[in-house]
C-alpha cells in the first residue's frame, strides 16, 4: 500500500489558491442568481400592483358608465366589489370601510339632533296681490223666526279664506295707427306723420314683451323653443322655431346694456370663480363678417377657417361662466376655443383673487396681472381625484378624512359673515392644509418607491402637490 502523496509547499498553496478561487466563484454566482432573484421577485411585485391598478380602472369605467354618480366619501362597501384575496391590503380596506360606515353613522346622528324638523308654512305668499269677494246669506236667513232681523257681525268675526288662482297668459295684438297730415293741394309739402318707433324685427311685429317671454323660457326655465312653441299655442299663437331664434338674436341690442351692467359688477367683486364646459359648434357655410381688429373676433376667424381648411363640420367650442363671492350674478361667454382670450379679456384689468381649476392659462393671466390679482385652486377637483382612486386605501382614507374635515369646516362657515368665516378658516382650515403639506414633502422622496407615480392615486397626489399653493 502506497502512502499519501508528499506535495511541496508552493504546490500546496498554488491548490488552495485555486479551491479559494473556486469558491468566490461560486459566491458571485450565487450572489448573481439572488440579484436576479430579487430582481424578478420585484417585477413580479410591480406587475401584481400594475394588474391590480388595471382591476380598478376597469371598475372605474364601470361606475362611470352605470353607477351613480356622487361626490359623497362614503360609498356602498358592497358596490363593485373586488375580491383582494386574504391579504394586508384587503384587510386594511375592510378596517377602513368599517371606520367609514361608523363616521358615517355618526355624522348622520348628529344631524339629526342638530336640525329639528320645521313645520311646513302652507300660508299663501304675502307678496302676492288680493281681492275680496264678499259672500252674504239669502234674504229668508236674516230674518230669525223668534227674534226677527239678524244683526251683522263686526269684521273681525267673520271666517275668511284665501285661494290660489292661476290665470293663463293672455296674447293680444296691438294695432297701432299712425295719422297722416298733407297739405291740400301742395303734394310737393309731403306727408307729415309721427315717427315710427325701432322694433325686434322688421315691422316692428313682435313686442318687446314676446322677446323678453322667449328669452326667460329658453335661459331660465329651460325650455327648447319647440316647447315654447306647445307654451304659446296654449294662448292661440304657435311660433316657428326659425321666428323665435330669429327674436332671439335681434334681442341682443336691447339687453346687451344689462349683461355690460352685469359683467361691470362681478369684475368689481373681491374674488371671482369660473370654469367652461365643452359645446359643439356647427360651423357656418360661409364664414361671416367679423372685426379683425377685435381681438376675440380675430380668433374667432382664424379657428373657422382652420376648421373649415380641415374640412370639419363642427368645432369644440366653450361656454365660460364667471361668478363673484358677495355679488350673486352668473355672467356667461362663449368662445370658439380654449384659448385663453376668453378669460384673458374678462380678466384684464381686474383685481382681486381669480378661483378655478388648475388650468395653465389661469397661472399666465395672474402672472401678467404684475400682483394685482391671486391664483387660487378647486379643492373640489382635487378631492375628486383622491376619491376616484381606489388603490392605496389606508393613504386614501387618510386624505379623504382631511377634505371631509375642511368640508365641515365650509359647511359651518356659510352662515358667517366673511369676517367670520376668514379666522373659522385661518383657526381651523389652515392647520389642516399645513399638515397637508408637510405630508407630501415628506412623503415626496419615497412615493416612487411606495405609490406608483402612475396609479390614480399617485397622479391624484402629484395633482395637489404640483398646485398646493393655489389649493
Amino acid at each position: 500500500m502506497n502512502g499519501p502523496t508528499s506535495l511541496s509547499r508552493d504546490e500546496l498553496l498554488e491548490l488552495l489558491s485555486q479551491r479559494d478561487a473556486e469558491l468566490q466563484s461560486q459566491r458571485e454566482r450565487l450572489r448573481n442568481q439572488d440579484i436576479d432573484l430579487q430582481t424578478r421577485q420585484l417585477e413580479i411585485e410591480k406587475l401584481k400592483q400594475e394588474n391590480q391598478e388595471w382591476e380598478l380602472a376597469y371598475n372605474k369605467l364601470l361606475q362611470q358608465a352605470f353607477g351613480r354618480r356622487s361626490e359623497r366619501y362614503i360609498d356602498d362597501p358592497n358596490q363593485l366589489r373586488i375580491d383582494f384575496g386574504d391579504t394586508d391590503a384587503a384587510a386594511d380596506a375592510a378596517a377602513g370601510l368599517a371606520d367609514a360606515v361608523e363616521d358615517q353613522e355618526q355624522v348622520i346622528a348628529e344631524h339629526k339632533r342638530r336640525r329639528p324638523r320645521r313645520r311646513r308654512d302652507e300660508s299663501l305668499p304675502k307678496h302676492l296681490p288680493r281681492y275680496e269677494v264678499i259672500v252674504d246669506i239669502n234674504g229668508e236667513q236674516k230674518i230669525c223666526l223668534l227674534h226677527g232681523e239678524r244683526t251683522l257681525l263686526p269684521e273681525s268675526m267673520w271666517d275668511v279664506t284665501e285661494t290660489l288662482e292661476f290665470e293663463r297668459p293672455k296674447l293680444r295684438v296691438r294695432v297701432t295707427k299712425y295719422l297722416k297730415y298733407a297739405c291740400v293741394g301742395a303734394p310737393e309739402c309731403g306727408i307729415a306723420s309721427a315717427e315710427r318707433p325701432t322694433g325686434l324685427v322688421e315691422g316692428n311685429k313682435y313686442d318687446s314683451s314676446i322677446a323678453a317671454e322667449i328669452i326667460t323660457g329658453k335661459y331660465s326655465y329651460h325650455m327648447p323653443l319647440y316647447r315654447m312653441q306647445d307654451y304659446f299655442a296654449g294662448s292661440g299663437w304657435i311660433p316657428s322655431r326659425s321666428t323665435q331664434c330669429n327674436i332671439l338674436a335681434q334681442s341682443y341690442f336691447v339687453v346687451a346694456p344689462l349683461l355690460d351692467y352685469f359683467k361691470v359688477q362681478v369684475q368689481g367683486d373681491l374674488a371671482v370663480g369660473t370654469d367652461e364646459t365643452r359645446v359643439t359648434l356647427l360651423l357656418p357655410k360661409e364664414i361671416p363678417k367679423l372685426d379683425l381688429g377685435d381681438p376675440k373676433e380675430r380668433r374667432i376667424d382664424e379657428v373657422y377657417r382652420a376648421a373649415i381648411e380641415q374640412g370639419k363640420p363642427s368645432i369644440n367650442a366653450r361656454m365660460w361662466a364667471y361668478r363673484g363671492v358677495t355679488v350673486k350674478l352668473n355672467v356667461f361667454d362663449f368662445t370658439v376655443s380654449r384659448h385663453r382670450d376668453g378669460p384673458e379679456l374678462f380678466f384684464a384689468d381686474y383685481s382681486g383673487t381669480l378661483l378655478g381649476d388648475c388650468w395653465s392659462g389661469f397661472d399666465t393671466i395672474v402672472v401678467a396681472s404684475n400682483g394685482s390679482m391671486i391664483r387660487a385652486a378647486c379643492n373640489a377637483h382635487a378631492r375628486r381625484k383622491i376619491n376616484e382612486s381606489k388603490a392605496y386605501p389606508s393613504k386614501r382614507r387618510h386624505w379623504m378624512r382631511w377634505y371631509k374635515l375642511l368640508y365641515d369646516i365650509e359647511d359651518r362657515g356659510k352662515s358667517m359673515s366673511l369676517e367670520a368665516r376668514l379666522e373659522l378658516r385661518q383657526t381651523e382650515a389652515k392647520p389642516i392644509f399645513t399638515a397637508m403639506g408637510a405630508w407630501l414633502a415628506e412623503a415626496s422622496e419615497r412615493t416612487s418607491k411606495v405609490i406608483l407615480p402612475k396609479s390614480d392615486f399617485g397622479k391624484a397626489l402629484q395633482y395637489i402637490r404640483n398646485h398646493f399653493e393655489p389649493l
